[in-house]
């Protein structure tokens, strides 16, 4: 029981530094002016991935800085891709074909993968299935 307790901490544990370790940063600027005489400022607004492997423009329009969902999902071994979200917690979806107007973190949610490992015992042919 306490091996099951220990690979379970271990396995929350890894995810969170990946999550951390694979942060991919980069910032979007949106129209105004930054010169001249009494011109205002250049707004800009943070866009920060919080997976690896993809560009703020798979996400977002540099033209007329709509959201998108990106043509691909990500990858990551022993897990299942949900769905792309806004929120660390994964509680709110990324609201595609809505207009970047502030700051925005885009997090991956993930779901474990439970595979069933069968056990076979080559004396008795007896079969013993476990979900892992």
């Amino acid at each position: 029981m306490k091996r099951k307790n220990i690979l379970r901490w271990t396995l929350f544990a890894l995810c969170v530094c990946l999550l951390c370790g694979l942060c991919a940063c980069s910032l979007l600027n949106f129209g105004g002016s930054d010169g001249g005489s009494g011109g205002n400022k250049k707004s800009t607004i943070t866009v920060i991935l919080h997976v690896e492997g993809y560009k703020i423009s798979d996400f977002v329009d540099e033209n007329d800085k709509i959201i998108k969902k990106p043509s691909v999902d990500p990858v990551k071994e022993g897990y299942d891709f949900v769905m792309w979200c806004s929120d660390e917690e994964c509680t709110k979806e990324l609201e595609y074909g809505q207009k970047v107007t502030a700051d925005l973190d885009i997090y991956p949610a993930w779901t474990i993968k439970i595979l069933t490992v069968s056990f076979v015992n080559t004396i008795d042919d007896t079969v013993v299935t476990k979900k892992v």
